[in-house]
């Protein structure tokens, strides 16, 4: 099943994504979420006052190591969202997703796209932080592009130990598991091995698989953010080890060759579907936005 996030006025659809998307085997299209607002590569206005707060969570000792973790407050996460209907979107989306899980049976997901800046690390942060408002559920996030790291970044966790330590054996998973008391999930980051990413690639094969293992005893859902597959195997490597996947193309940015080809990179992987970011106008995201009781006017929530 191919999951297609539709983005206001079907008018600004990208045809050669959905044309993708709907020739995968035995696919069928949801209109699920829009994105719109969330698009990739870009970052908002830092907010001082965010209109979703997160509720601070206590790190746990037995679930890793707890860390002062800062959220870069340029980036489209959903705290810093001034729009309520922006985690109403992604809850959509984590129906969707809870859907095929209660259908497949995962516990792991990685999110993949086909190049850089189609969205896919926002994506991962942001199911990350809608996933953990379920009551008793854990998330973990792994960063799983130990060559450029972006969402470490975000977390300002670069320079920490983390995929890569467990990958080179230097670290073992208790002491990269990290948690914060303003994040209300648990993540890994890509880590700060010094062996060249080649040698990492050939570890990886073999000592992914068993981490993952380990992380689904203690983890509801573990959500690994992939390089892109355009660029290095790494993606590839990395759904060996997970259960399902999930590809995010960008609306006039992901080419029809580039997309086909990450399908078909991922055949022998259990995909469950694709989001498509940023194809609605702006003019049709303000009307939605105006339609939702909760919105803002002048600057005050209603």
């Amino acid at each position: 099943m191919s999951l297609q996030v539709q983005q206001g006025n079907p008018e600004a659809e990208d045809p050669d994504i959905s044309a993708i998307l709907n020739e995968r085997e035995g696919s069928e299209t949801a209109e699920i979420a829009d994105l719109s607002a969330l698009s990739a590569g870009e970052t908002l206005a830092a907010s001082s006052e965010p209109a979703i707060s997160v509720e601070s969570v206590t790190p746990s000792a037995s679930m890793g190591v707890a860390t002062d973790a800062v959220l870069d407050k340029r980036a489209r996460l959903i705290p810093h969202a001034e729009e309520p209907v922006v985690l109403e979107h992604y809850r959509l989306l984590r129906t969707k997703i809870m859907q095929q899980r209660a259908e497949k049976m995962f516990q792991s997901l990685l999110v993949a796209s086909a190049d850089p800046k189609e969205g896919k690390t926002i994506t991962t942060l942001n199911l990350a932080f809608t996933f953990a408002m379920l009551p008793s559920f854990k998330v973990l996030v792994v960063d799983g592009d130990i060559r450029a790291g972006n969402l470490s970044r975000l977390l300002s966790g670069e320079s920490l130990s983390g995929l890569s330590n467990l990958l080179d054996g230097s670290a073992r998973l208790n002491e990269t598991v990290r948690k914060s008391g303003q994040i209300p999930f648990w993540y890994v980051t890509c880590g700060n091995s010094q062996l060249p990413a080649p040698e990492l690639l050939a570890l990886e094969s073999s000592r992914w698989p068993p981490l993952v293992k380990k992380m689904r005893e203690h983890f509801d859902l573990i959500l690994v953010d992939s390089p892109p597959v355009s660029l290095v195997a790494d993606a590839q490597l990395l759904a060996a080890g997970c259960e399902a996947v999930l590809l995010v193309a960008r609306a006039f940015y992901t080419s029809r060759e580039s997309l086909k080809k990450a399908s078909q990179d991922f055949r022998t992987s259990r995909v469950i579907g694709t989001v498509l970011n940023g194809s609605a106008t702006e003019g049709s995201y303000r009307r939605y936005r105006n339609y939702y009781p909760y919105g803002r006017s002048n600057g005050t929530q209603k």
